[in-house]
């Protein structure tokens, strides 16, 4: 006969692709004719979003846009222009276990963007983009926690609990960021705006019913001309709040958003006396939110019955657990040197490549951009690279999960030298995953038939620890039975050196 066993049934993502490249994109543009000739690049800068996501069987094909603003000085002049330049991309990630249609979730994140001169009406461009490809199965599994009717046929069950911490639910979303934000009178008026850029923090989120809610602030640099003709950089902080629907849980949940801006529109706007007193806002951001499921759940860990004869038959479970989760701050230094004298630091940039995993540290590389004026008040920019470690305790064989940010930049210039000081935030999980047996099936036989009416007692010498359910088990009787026979207080383990008596039921 085959027993009912309740089960607790989970749905989650099983990761059965992950993938982290660089890919390069590379265009050509030429100078409008309206515009004078080139005479010198300053800077580049832009951002890239994905446009189309294709999922096919052994494959996902993967485009978007690379959206950038040159910064150059033209012949015979002495303010900065700006080029809007765009460059398409594509990649496709290949493997056998991606299936038509299987759940998908793609970032990407501008790394560089170059300009080159190959004469003074036409640009060569070269961008990197860290695009990262993650693709789920929908599973199931139930772990059986109880026996129906186990009292009815004396049956005794050992149960343990297992840690879990899965993903259960992916969402994907958009929404827009609007606002008029007053500039301040202490900065110079506006003339022309050149470009700006947009670093999105986000600093509390949560689960309250079926609404997920979530609290940042947009960081807004804008480079301008002034009415004066001189260059500046103006940061604004313009704080966000938005909401998304999710699945309600009762248990307790922890929350991994990712967000890339996918249109950024960001211009002076105009009071009613004609003066640049507003910067105009419209951010459209999509974002990826992932819920990880974190409990605590009973599991049938071993079973035996003293009155009848049961066929159990077990399955090997792969569970994933949070083994641990910190928070690091690694502080960089670095000198950069320059062609030209240092008068005034205009605006510095960090950006950090993908990370990569070695043993026990954590990799990055920064990529430095800094824009300074020289004594002449000349533009120029210079670039570097330096690498980034995280120490990190955690086994080979354990998976992480680690979100980066970069904070407090600082740069100074003095002569021919700039000194940049910055931040790395890591914020790190370590995943661990343990195999368990689960009951996936119980039969009960015939009763037992006993020779003798009678108890019988049995004395047995312990001669190493052992568990007192193991002992139970192999004489068929109970733990309980075992412990009120030996006046035992605990009813874990027999302790080496004693003698128990375990009586045999009838």
């Amino acid at each position: 006969m085959e027993m009912e066993l309740n089960k607790q049934k989970i749905e989650f993502y099983s990761g059965v692709y992950e993938s982290c490249i660089v890919h390069e994109a590379s265009g050509e543009h030429i100078i409008p004719d309206t515009s004078p000739d080139m005479m010198r690049i300053i800077t580049s800068n832009g951002k890239c979003c994905v446009k189309n996501k294709e999922t096919n069987a052994g494959n996902i094909v993967v485009s978007g846009v690379v959206e950038g603003c040159v910064l150059y000085v033209a012949e015979g002049e002495k303010n900065v222009r700006k080029l809007d330049v765009n460059i398409p991309f594509s990649h496709r990630f290949e493997s056998s276990e991606i299936t038509k249609d299987m759940p998908c979730v793609i970032s990407s994140e501008l790394i560089t963007l170059e300009a080159r001169e190959i004469n003074s009406r036409k640009i060569a461009l070269r961008a990197q983009i860290a695009i990262d490809a993650k693709c789920y199965a929908i599973k199931h599994m139930g772990i059986t926690q109880e026996i129906e009717n186990e009292n009815e046929y004396s049956v005794k069950v050992k149960t343990g609990t297992v840690d879990m911490y899965l993903p259960c639910m992916i969402r994907e979303r958009s929404f827009t960021i609007i606002d008029d934000m007053e500039i301040p009178k202490t900065i110079p008026d506006f003339e022309t705006m050149l470009e700006s850029s947009v670093a999105l923090d986000c600093t509390d989120m949560k689960i309250i019913g079926n609404k997920a809610i979530f609290k940042g602030i947009a960081t807004i640099k804008s480079t301008y001309i002034s009415n004066d003709g001189t260059l500046n950089v103006m940061t604004q902080n313009l704080p966000y709040s938005q909401i998304m629907d999710v699945d309600e849980f009762e248990e307790e949940c922890d929350l991994e958003l990712k967000m890339s801006i996918r249109a950024c529109d960001i211009n002076a706007a105009h009071d009613m006396t004609g003066d640049a007193r507003y910067i105009s806002v419209n951010i459209l951001v999509d974002t990826i939110l992932t819920v990880h499921l974190k409990k605590q759940i009973p599991a049938v860990e071993d079973l035996y019955s003293t009155s009848y004869a049961l066929s159990p038959q077990f399955e090997d479970v792969t569970i994933q657990r949070l083994c641990s989760k910190e928070n690091k701050r690694v502080t960089v230094n670095e000198k950069v040197e320059t062609a030209n004298t240092v008068k005034r630091i205009l605006d510095a940039k960090v950006i950090l490549e993908p990370m990569r995993r070695n043993v026990d540290k954590l990799q990055n590389n920064a990529q430095i951009q800094i824009v300074y004026t020289d004594d002449n008040d000349q533009i120029y920019s210079v670039h570097r690279k330096c690498g980034v470690l995280c120490d990190l305790m955690s086994e080979d064989r354990q998976k992480i999960i680690c979100d980066l940010s970069v904070a407090g930049i600082n740069a100074t210039g003095r002569e021919n030298q700039i000194t940049v000081q910055f931040f790395v935030d890591y914020d790190i999980k370590v995943i661990g995953e343990d195999r368990i047996r689960n009951l996936k099936k119980l039969s009960c036989g015939e009763r037992f038939t006993n020779k003798s009416d009678e108890a019988t007692v049995i004395v047995k010498h312990i001669y190493t620890e052992q568990p007192l359910w193991n002992i139970a088990k192999k004489y068929n009787t109970t733990v309980e039975e075992i412990a009120a026979a030996n006046c035992l207080e605990s009813f874990e383990n027999a302790a080496a050196g004693s003698v128990l008596l375990i009586p045999c039921g009838k």
